[in-house]
């Protein structure tokens, strides 16, 4: 039983829980942002995805990390503005 708390009470313990709740604590902070100015959003997930599928690939074809992270932020802009259309386009 000490050797559960000795792991669970760990600053490794802890970090890895930032690393693995950070990607569920951003869109989570987006969706606040929106309900608080009007809108709700239900495709956060699916804009971090497309960006991080973006970014992954142009990495990979470049070899860079800087390509990426701009294609990963052109894609989730794209992505919102399509979004924004459809969401205040009128009838």
């Amino acid at each position: 039983m000490k050797m559960v708390l000795q792991s669970i009470i760990s600053v490794n313990f802890f970090y890895m829980w930032i690393r693995v709740a950070t990607p569920i604590l951003l869109p989570a902070l987006g969706a606040t942002v929106c309900s608080c100015a009007g809108v709700v959003n239900l495709g956060l997930e699916g804009i971090m995805l497309m960006s991080a599928l973006a970014d992954a690939l142009v990495s990979s074809i470049s070899g860079g990390l800087f390509g990426g992270i701009l294609i990963r932020v052109g894609t989730a802009v794209i992505v919102s503005l399509i979004f924004a259309y459809f969401h205040l386009r009128k009838h």
